[in-house]
């Protein structure tokens, strides 16, 4: 050991603590603060390990529910098909049966000797007078229309149309 050199300090054995400039209070304080940081973390880690297996159970519960659901549906779609086919059997047997029906009921019995409907307005005798057009036609005043979609107001009309 040379002469020249300096004698150590009181202060030297706090070597760390100078050059970071804390004391060791201060050091031991900041150490408990970062183990209550590093506990804060690790249930944190936790925390979200335990939500993330809960949302995992989820997620394969939710695409348990969507298998169930897409069987349903395709029992359904079947189900769906098939009412459909015996819905155009069915309107097929209707139709038939409506056509048999009306063959079967229709009116086959001469106008004088059907009943009539009270609501009806039947011709002459009961009803409405007729007998001026059957003279008429019997006369040959009843002919053929020559334009069947030209009426007599119409022809007035388009005259007053056409002079203005």
């Amino acid at each position: 050991m040379s002469l020249n050199m300096p004698w150590r300090t009181k202060a030297k054995h706090r070597g760390a603590s100078v050059l970071v400039g804390q004391t060791p209070t201060q050091l031991k304080q900041e150490i408990g603060r970062l183990k209550r940081a590093l506990d804060r973390a690790k249930c944190d880690g936790m925390d979200l390990a335990t939500q993330n297996a809960e949302l995992r159970a989820k997620g394969s519960e939710r695409d348990a529910r969507f298998e169930q659901f897409a069987v349903d549906y395709a029992v359904l779609l079947e189900a769906k098909q098939r009412l459909e086919a015996d819905n155009a059997r069915l309107q097929g047997q209707l139709t038939e049966t409506q056509a048999a029906l009306a063959n079967a009921t229709a009116i086959s019995a001469p106008a004088g000797v059907r009943d009539i409907d009270p609501d009806d307005q039947p011709t002459h005798p009961q009803g409405i007078h007729v007998q001026p057009l059957w003279d008429a036609a019997a006369a040959g005043l009843l002919g053929a229309v020559a334009d069947p979609g030209q009426t007599s107001w119409g022809a007035r009309r388009q005259a007053d149309v056409g002079a203005a």
